[in-house]
């Protein structure tokens, strides 16, 4: 996890099929001494007291556009939303890159007001 930083960071509220849903998502930059590969994130995120409303963790390198989202069938928002690298190569963050994620929440009891991205783990290769 050392050398790792996030960065780009965006949440942004979204509904898709009438769904609700909060979406985060930003990169993770590799400035360790080597190369990356499944690096995961969790990400939390708060209410307007600064409780914890909900948290979920994800592997970077996986990334979809609007248009995709849209055109996930309704399944997906139904099970756990995980957006995953579409290739293993899609996971790998070589030393000076950086590699997308995108977390997706929904059913949250409030409006979110701010979150954390922590990187959990990033095995060497």
């Amino acid at each position: 996890k050392e050398g790792l930083i996030g960065e780009g960071l965006n949440g942004y509220e979204e509904t898709i099929e009438e769904i609700p849903l909060y979406i985060i998502q930003g990169k993770v930059k590799n400035q360790s001494r080597s190369t990356k590969k499944y690096i995961k994130v969790k990400v939390m995120i708060f209410d307007q007291y600064k409780a914890k409303m909900a948290e979920k963790e994800a592997i970077c390198g996986g990334m979809i556009s609007r248009e995709e989202l849209e055109k996930l069938p309704v399944a997906f928002f139904k099970g756990k939303m995980l957006i995953l690298p579409k290739r293993e190569e899609d996971s790998v963050t070589p030393l000076g890159e950086a590699i997308p994620f995108m977390v997706i929440f929904k059913d949250l009891s409030s409006p979110a007001k701010e979150f954390q991205v922590e990187i959990v783990e990033a095995p060497r290769i």
